[in-house]
């Protein structure tokens, strides 16, 4: 039976590149997977904080690597 170790990089909320999101994506990518890193996908996770009278939600996206 195989073991992985994962790794995970939170995604950021705002992108600020000269190029499209989507090259800012690749880029970040491919800078996680050295090391023998494989990307296996985005996660979104929602945080709940406060009280019963003043709760909020905040939604967090996750990139999950594994080897």
């Amino acid at each position: 039976m195989h073991q992985y170790q994962y790794k995970v990089v939170p995604a950021p909320t705002v992108v600020e590149t000269k190029g499209t999101p989507a090259t800012y994506f690749e880029e970040l990518i491919n800078r996680e997977t050295q090391g023998g890193w494989e990307y296996v996908g985005m996660e979104q996770i929602t945080q709940s904080t406060g009280c019963m009278f003043s709760k909020k939600q905040y939604q967090h996206n996750m990139l999950i690597f594994k080897r």
